[in-house]
C-alpha cells in the first residue's frame, strides 16, 4: 500500500511511530508530498544525514508521513530508501541512500560474525549439549545422546514422606507422565560456574569415552602424577556425595583399554573397597567397557597386580574378589587390599530393568559389604553413571495374598511365556501354559508349568524337550478329591508316542515322600535320546500344605544333585494349574539356596519376583507361611547345609 495515499486519507494518523528497542539510538525520517499528482510530486526527506528538498509545480496541502526506526528494523528503512529512488530523487539523496544501505550491510555482517563466534564458544564451552547422530571411529571420543529439556521452571520440589510415595508416585504419573516429565526437565543441565579445563584438554580428549561426558574441574578425582608424564592426574571420575556422607561414591566411566591402569590407580589411592558395575562387556555387539580384571589367577595394570580370588553368578549379578597389591621394591612388598566387584547384569543398555527386585536385592547387597573405614565407592556404567545413597525400607509384611485354591486357571504372562517350535502345517502349535521363572543363581532357572491334559501332552514332551529340560518336578497326583488333576503323560510300563516323541520307563524308585522314574525320551525325527528324571512328590493336598517340611527338604535336594549331574538346564515344575504348589516349590527352592550361599532369609522379596512373572505363583497365605516353616526345619536339621553340597 501506498503510504502516501494512506497519509492523506487519514490525516490524523499520518504521524506514525514504531515501537522501541533495546537499542539506544534512533533514525527519524519525515516524507511529505504535495496534491500534485504523479508527475507533480514533491518530497522531503530529513534525518540526521542531511536534508534534501523539493518543490511540486502545484501548491496544496502538505500532509506528512513520519516514521522513527530503530538500528534493528532494517526492512523499513530498505522500504523507504527504495521509495525515495522512485520518486526521482536527486542525486545526493542517491548517495545518502547508498551510503546508508552500505552502513546497514556492514552492520548486519558484524552483528552476525559476533553472533556466530558467541555461539561456537558456548558450544566449545559446554560439551554436554553436542549430540552425535552416528558412530564414530574408536579412536574418536563420541558423543553421547542425551535428552532433551524443556525450559526449567521455579518450580520446587520438596522431599516426599515414605507414606505418600504411592500416591504422589500415581499422581506423577498421570497424563502420560506429565508431572514426571515438569520435575525432571527442571533439573540443571549442569552448574552455572562449573567448568571442565581438565577433560577438555588435547592430552586428556583420548581418555574420554564420550565427549559430552565429563567431569568437571570441582569435583573430579585427581590421581597421584607420574613424573614426566603431563596431565597423568587426570582420570574420567568425580566424586558424588550420599546421604550424610561427603565424597561417599565415586562416578566413573567404563574404562577404555587405554585408562584400565588409571582405573586401578585411582582404586589403589582412593582406598576403595567396593566396586559396583552397572553395565555389560558388550551390549548389542557392541565395546562398552573393557574388561579391567583378569578371568582367572593374576595381571597387572601398571603398578597395580590384580588377582581373582573368588567369583559367585547370581541370577541378576555377579559378584567378584579381589587381592590388589602395588608392585613395588622386593624388598620392600606392599601390604595387599581386598576389593569386591557387585557387577549388575540385568541393567539393559537403554531403559530401566523390568522389575526393580534385583535391584533392590543388588543395593542391599553392596550396603552390608562395603568395609566400614573403606575409601569412596566407585560406581561406573559404560558412561558416567551419578549415584545417591538410597534409603532402603524394608518390607516386612505379607498383604493382599489371594486365598484362591490351586485349581483355578492360571495364565501365564506373555513376556516370559515358553515358546515352543510351530508343527509343520499346523498354525497356532507354539503354545503351552508354561513360563519361565528365575532363579537364585540363574536367569530361566525353572518351567512353571501346569499339569498336561490329555491333549497337551505332546506339547509338554516338545517342550520339554526343546529347552532341554532333564529335571521334572510332578507336585500333584493324578486324581485329587475324585477328580482329574494332570493326564499321565509317562508309561506305566514299556513305551508309548506322543507325536514325534517316544517316551520310555526305564526304573521307577519308591522313596519316603516321592516317586523317582528315570525315563529315556527319543525324538524319532531327530533321531537323538535323552535321560530324563521325574520327582513326583505326594505328600502335598490340593487344599492345605504338607504335615512337615522334611519331604519338600529332601526333594529340593535330589533335584539339586541331578541337576549338577546333568547340567544346569531349566527344572520343569508342575502341580495342576502350575501356580499355588508350583510357585512354593519354585519360592522354597530359591529361598534356601539363598540361605546356604549368604545366610539372609527374604521370603517377601522372593514370592513378589515369582509372581511379577507367572500369576498366583504361592496362593494362599498357608503356603506362604509353609516356607517359612521349612526354612526353618533346614536349619535344626541341616546347620552345615551338607545335604546341598
Amino acid at each position: 500500500m501506498d503510504p502516501f495515499s494512506c497519509a492523506e486519507k487519514n490525516p490524523e494518523i499520518a504521524h506514525s511511530q514504531l515501537s522501541q528497542s533495546q537499542f539506544p539510538s534512533s533514525r527519524s525520517t519525515t516524507l511529505s508530498r504535495g496534491d500534485g499528482g504523479a508527475l507533480n510530486r514533491g518530497y522531503r526527506f530529513e534525518s540526521n544525514l542531511g536534508v534534501s528538498e523539493r518543490r511540486g509545480l502545484h501548491s496544496g496541502p502538505v500532509s506528512v508521513f513520519t516514521v522513527r526506526l530503530e538500528k534493528h528494523n532494517l526492512t523499513q528503512y530498505l522500504l523507504l530508501l527504495l521509495l525515495l529512488l522512485f520518486y526521482e530523487t536527486p542525486i545526493i539523496a542517491v548517495m545518502v541512500a547508498l551510503s546508508s544501505l552500505l552502513v546497514i550491510v556492514f552492520i548486519i555482517i558484524v552483528l552476525y560474525m559476533l553472533r556466530f563466534k558467541k555461539y561456537k564458544q558456548a558450544g566449545s564451552h559446554s560439551n554436554s549439549f553436542r549430540l552425535s547422530n552416528g558412530r564414530t571411529d574408536d579412536t574418536e571420543p563420541q558423543s553421547m545422546p542425551l535428552l532433551a529439556r524443556s525450559p526449567s521452571t521455579n518450580r520446587k520440589y520438596p522431599p516426599l514422606p515414605v507414606d505418600k510415595l504411592e500416591e504422589e508416585i500415581n499422581r506423577r504419573m498421570a497424563d502420560d507422565n506429565k508431572l514426571f516429565r515438569e520435575e525432571f526437565n527442571a533439573l540443571p543441565a549442569c552448574p552455572i560456574q562449573a567448568t571442565c579445563e581438565a577433560a577438555s584438554k588435547e592430552e586428556n580428549k583420548e581418555k574420554n569415552r564420550y565427549v559430552n561426558i565429563l567431569p568437571y574441574d570441582h569435583s573430579r578425582v585427581h590421581l597421584t602424577p607420574v613424573e614426566g608424564v603431563p596431565d597423568s592426574d587426570y582420570i574420567n571420575a568425580s566424586f558424588i556425595n550420599g546421604y550424610q556422607e561427603k565424597n561417599k561414591f565415586i562416578a566413573a566411566q567404563g574404562p577404555k583399554e587405554e585408562t584400565v591402569n588409571d582405573f586401578w590407580r585411582m582404586i589403589w589411592e582412593q582406598n576403595t573397597a567396593t566396586i559396583v558395575m552397572v553395565t555389560n562387556l558388550k551390549e548389542r555387539k557392541e565395546c562398552k567397557c573393557a574388561q579391567y580384571w583378569p578371568d582367572q589367577g593374576c595381571w597387572t595394570y601398571g603398578n597395580i597386580r590384580v588377582s581373582v580370588e573368588d567369583v559367585t553368578v547370581l541370577v541378576d549379578y555377579t559378584v567378584r574378589k579381589f587381592c590388589i597389591q602395588q608392585v613395588g621394591d622386593v624388598t620392600n612388598k606392599k601390604p595387599q587390599r581386598l576389593v569386591t566387584q557387585f557387577h549388575f547384569t540385568s541393567w539393559p543398555d537403554f531403559g530401566v530393568p523390568f522389575t526393580p527386585i534385583g535391584m533392590l536385592k543388588f543395593l542391599k547387597k553392596v550396603k552390608t559389604c562395603n568395609p566400614q573405614y573403606a575409601g569412596a565407592i566407585v560406581v561406573h556404567c559404560r558412561y558416567v553413571l551419578v549415584t545417591a545413597d538410597l534409603c532402603l525400607s524394608w518390607e516386612s509384611c505379607f498383604e493382599g495374598v489371594p486365598q484362591n485354591s490351586d485349581h483355578f486357571t492360571s495364565i501365564s504372562d506373555e513376556f516370559n511365556r515358553v515358546i515352543i517350535p510351530v508343527k509343520r502345517g499346523e498354525e497356532n502349535t507354539d503354545y503351552v501354559n508354561a513360563s519361565f521363572i528365575d532363579g537364585y543363581r540363574q536367569k530361566d532357572s525353572y518351567i512353571a508349568s501346569q499339569g498336561p491334559l490329555q491333549h497337551t501332552i505332546e506339547d509338554f514332551w516338545r517342550m520339554i524337550w526343546e529347552w532341554k529340560s532333564c529335571s521334572i518336578v510332578m507336585l500333584t497326583e493324578l486324581e485329587e478329591r475324585g477328580q482329574e488333576k494332570c493326564a499321565q503323560y509317562w508309561p506305566s510300563d514299556g513305551s508309548v508316542s506322543y507325536g514325534d516323541i517316544t517316551v520310555e520307563l526305564k526304573k521307577e524308585e519308591e522313596c519316603e515322600s516321592y516317586t523317582v522314574r528315570d525315563l529315556l525320551v527319543t525324538n524319532t525325527r531327530e533321531n537323538k535320546s535323552r535321560q530324563i528324571r521325574q520327582f513326583h512328590f505326594h505328600g502335598w493336598p490340593e487344599v492345605g500344605i504338607p504335615g512337615d517340611g522334611k519331604g519338600m527338604i529332601n526333594i529340593i535336594a535330589a533335584v539339586q544333585k541331578q541337576q549338577q549331574q546333568s547340567g544346569n538346564h531349566p527344572i520343569t515344575v508342575h502341580c495342576s494349574a502350575g501356580a499355588g504348589r508350583t510357585g512354593t516349590f519354585c519360592a522354597l527352592s530359591t529361598v534356601l539356596e539363598r540361605v546356604k550361599a549368604e545366610g539372609i532369609l527374604d521370603v517377601f522379596q522372593t514370592v513378589k519376583s515369582l509372581r511379577l512373572q507367572r500369576p498366583h505363583m504361592v496362593q494362599t497365605l498357608e503356603q506362604y507361611e509353609f516356607c517359612y516353616k521349612v526354612v526353618q526345619e533346614y536349619i535344626d536339621a541341616f546347620s552345615d547345609y551338607a545335604n546341598f553340597k
